[in-house]
């Protein structure tokens, strides 16, 4: 029979080994990686965008970074502008994305993007690990 100090013991050494192990893990995981670049539109177009599909294609270390190539399907919540005018010209959306491709648009005008949209964007984001777990290298 256990006693009450040894199952205590127990359970508090299975919660710290799991900790670790949580923590020190050897890949950013999937849910991280999609979350991540959800956060990434969303820090560039709020309340705009939604990625509806994601899959990782590829893992890489190189240079001591984590590098995962992903593909995902990403769709528009609202209807928007496409393009945003600079001093050499319009910019338009699908050029803003490197690995960009639409999958359906509405409208053929680049500035007219409706709700519903979607596309597709093929890309890579490069990890680094820290005493908090991995984090994504800002581009």
């Amino acid at each position: 029979m256990i006693g009450r100090g040894n199952l205590l013991s127990a359970v508090l050494n299975i919660t710290v080994i799991s900790a670790f192990v949580c923590g020190c893990s050897s890949r950013p995981s999937e849910r991280q990686t999609l979350s991540d670049l959800q956060k990434w539109f969303e820090s560039r177009w709020p309340n705009t965008l939604s990625v509806v599909e994601y899959r990782q294609l590829s893992e890489e270390v190189d240079n001591g970074k984590y590098i995962v190539n992903y593909k995902a399907k990403v769709i528009f919540l609202k209807d928007t502008e496409g393009c945003v005018s600079t001093c050499c010209g319009d910019v338009c959306f699908d050029k803003r994305i490197e690995g960009f491709r639409w999958i359906t648009k509405e409208s053929q005008n680049p500035h007219i993007i409706r709700k519903g949209d979607l596309f597709e964007v093929e890309g890579r984001n490069a990890y680094h690990k820290n005493v908090k777990g991995w984090l994504r290298d800002e581009t």
